[in-house]
């Protein structure tokens, strides 16, 4: 079968950080093909630029030269972006499903990926299922302009899947249809390097606890939570190390506070980083923190379980029900400082003690198998795996 995925956020080159759902989507592309699937993907060029991909990429040209996510739309110019984005796209996706000749699409967010399959679905009657990812759902259909459009798009599909248990719930009050729960996920390869020693870093933490943090520096992501914590945690032990990665609106904000807290020795703060080096340090830190205010179950989470690594969460979302049914990690009540806080120094003082680490569930790395996941989404259209 013949597979368009529709999508406004994918790699530009292969592992790279910046695109950070992107990189499920580019996962997910190259599991449906070694399925058997032929696959086509659409997305945008960025500055004018196509990417590079060993997928079958249309990159279409419209005149923005960031992640479409990072627009504001209260900017008029901005707005401006985003309405020339959906007209090229319409226009080019026609073109691009007729000289493909795709049979089936797949549109990752209700918007603005679904609206296109809706166009084409209704001009050439090709069907679709639209996979919500948080932010479709959460933010855009509660602007009164979109809601209508995405509850359309959601309606109209044949196949309606959300990466949350809650995503789920949200997308059949909207529309009333059923949603199925799809994971995203990726398949994350173990590093070439053996354990802590052959990161690509040279400073002396020796026995120290080694936390991960992976994700946007934003404040639905609880990253300023994440070091009014370590704050307040360098009072009572200095035996740690925090390693931040990513980008956003925070990181300078917090870059001035740690400087301004003296925890420039305790934390190493970067921008984003690629697939081969969040899997380093995934695979050679004691312990990740996914500290997050809001969430559904975030791309880095499965990262972390097919790793193996500990795990401190918020129970934002549906990390409390993973919690509950799996006892993976620690779990601290979201929003919660002194919780977070008081969690890091449990996990230093039991790291200490030797306490025996417990493995990921087999069960839960289950739910998160990418094969598993391409199969079923197969079954779903109707063709076997």
């Amino acid at each position: 079968m013949r597979i368009g995925l529709i999508t406004h956020n994918y790699p530009f080159k292969e592992g790279e950080g910046e695109s950070a759902a992107g990189l499920f989507v580019s996962s997910f592309a190259h599991t449906l093909r070694d399925a058997g699937a032929e696959v086509f993907v659409f997305t945008s060029q960025r500055g004018g630029l196509c990417g590079e991909s060993a997928i079958d990429v249309k990159w279409f040209p419209w005149k923005g030269d960031k992640l479409l996510g990072h627009l504001n739309i209260f900017n008029p110019k901005e707005m401006t972006l985003l309405l020339r984005y959906l007209h090229n796209g319409q226009r080019e996706f026609l073109d691009y499903v007729k000289e493909k000749n795709i049979e089936y699409c797949l549109a990752f967010w209700a918007f603005p990926a679904g609206y296109f399959a809706r166009v084409v679905k209704n001009k050439l009657g090709v069907p679709y299922a639209v996979w919500a990812l948080g932010s479709d759902i959460w933010t855009y259909s509660r602007w009164p302009l979109l809601k209508g459009l995405i509850k359309k798009v959601l309606i109209s599909a044949d196949h309606r899947y959300a990466d949350g248990f809650k995503l789920c719930e949200d997308v059949r009050s909207l529309t009333g249809k059923d949603c199925t729960f799809l994971p995203s996920t990726r398949d994350l390869a173990y590093p070439r390097e053996s354990r802590f020693y052959g990161l690509p870093v040279t400073v002396p933490y020796g026995s120290a606890t080694k936390f991960l943090y992976i994700g946007r520096f934003e404040k639905a992501k609880g990253v300023d939570l994440l070091f009014d914590a370590v704050r307040g945690l360098k009072q009572r032990t200095s035996d740690f190390h925090i390693f931040a990665f990513g980008g956003g609106r925070l990181h300078k904000k917090i870059e001035t506070k740690l400087s301004q807290w003296a925890l420039d020795r305790e934390v190493t703060l970067g921008g984003y980083i690629n697939v081969e080096e969040a899997a380093k340090f995934l695979y050679s830190c004691d312990c990740m923190i996914i500290p997050s205010r809001r969430e559904s179950i975030p791309l880095i989470y499965s990262d972390g379980l097919k790793a193996g690594i500990n795990m401190i969460t918020s129970d934002a979302g549906d990390f409390g029900k993973l919690y509950r049914e799996h006892h993976y990690g620690k779990i601290f009540p979201s929003g919660d400082v002194n919780a977070l806080e008081e969690a890091l120094f449990s996990f230093i003082a039991e790291r200490r003690q030797r306490k025996k680490k417990h493995a990921p569930p087999k069960e839960l790395l289950d739910l998160f198998d990418q094969k598993k996941i391409v199969s079923q989404f197969l079954k779903n259209i109707g063709r076997k795996p």
